[in-house]
């Protein structure tokens, strides 16, 4: 099931690592790029919360109610 019995070399360029098994590889791999996503996930966090106006509206030069978009 995890493919215990199937190995792989990991080359980093200047080390490397022998016989490691498959699914340590994928698992880490899926870790790894967590991780990397973490700081994105954050920065649209943050981006949501900077862009509201004091009153709780949504910044922007539009007033959907009007029909005025700011379209000049």
């Amino acid at each position: 099931m995890l493919n215990l019995e199937n190995k792989c070399d990991i080359h980093f360029g200047f080390a490397t690592i022998k016989e490691v098994p498959v699914f340590l590889t994928v698992f880490s791999s899926f870790i790894a790029g967590m991780l990397c996503a973490i700081p994105f996930i954050r920065s649209l966090k943050s981006r949501k919360k900077g862009g509201q106006q004091k009153d709780g509206r949504q910044g922007g030069n539009h007033d959907a109610n009007n029909g005025n978009y700011g379209i000049d």
